[in-house]
């Protein structure tokens, strides 16, 4: 079977990733994280577990070339780390999103309806980074996209393996951190 297991995360001082590690030493198996532009070598009994981490490592020719194994395959998180990719795949299953527009009108146009409006200039941003919060009064930016606010809603980070859903954590704001008021932080709570 597998040898070893990697992780693949865009942070290794990422908590649920050190735990993660942690979880196969504690069963005996041989586990270490993989930096995007680190110094690992695949072996074709490798399992790399790719933990939200969508650019493509340095190493991945390798890896490809001797058909090493992967759970969530960077390509594959790409869908949703891509906010756009994310909402064409959950409209699909009818699955509601935000109203969105590519239009600096319709947007403005929202903006003078009294909404408040998300003028994002990056698609795959996290932390609310990209992402300019608009009020009824203020300059509407010219943007990649926007995306129309809805007031009391939860939001939810969803953890998908192998086409399964496996966990659901509810997006909260983290305490002590200054955010925008409308963007939640990165704390998941489950």
């Amino acid at each position: 079977m597998y040898k070893r297991f990697v992780i693949y995360p865009p942070r290794i001082s990422c908590e649920e990733v050190q735990r993660l590690k942690q979880s196969f030493k504690d069963i005996g198996k041989h586990c270490f994280i993989a930096k995007r532009d680190g110094e690992y070598s695949p072996q074709k009994d490798d399992l790399i577990i790719g933990w939200g981490y969508s650019r493509e490592p340095v190493w991945s020719r390798k890896a490809e070339d001797i058909q090493v194994a992967w759970i969530n395959h960077y390509s594959k998180i790409l869908n949703s780390v891509d906010k756009l990719e994310t909402f064409k795949l959950l409209s699909k299953r009818n699955i509601p999103i935000p109203r969105l527009t590519y239009s600096y009108a319709v947007a403005q146009s929202w903006l003078d309806q009294g909404n408040i409006v998300f003028a994002r200039k990056t698609a795959t941003g996290c932390h609310g980074e990209g992402i300019t919060v608009c009020q009824p009064d203020d300059k509407l930016p010219h943007s990649l996209f926007y995306t129309k606010f809805i007031s009391n809603v939860l939001e939810y980070r969803v953890y998908v393996l192998r086409d399964k859903v496996i966990d659901v954590l509810e997006k909260r704001k983290i305490n002590d951190v200054k955010h925008d008021p409308y963007i939640k932080g990165d704390e998941a709570h489950g």
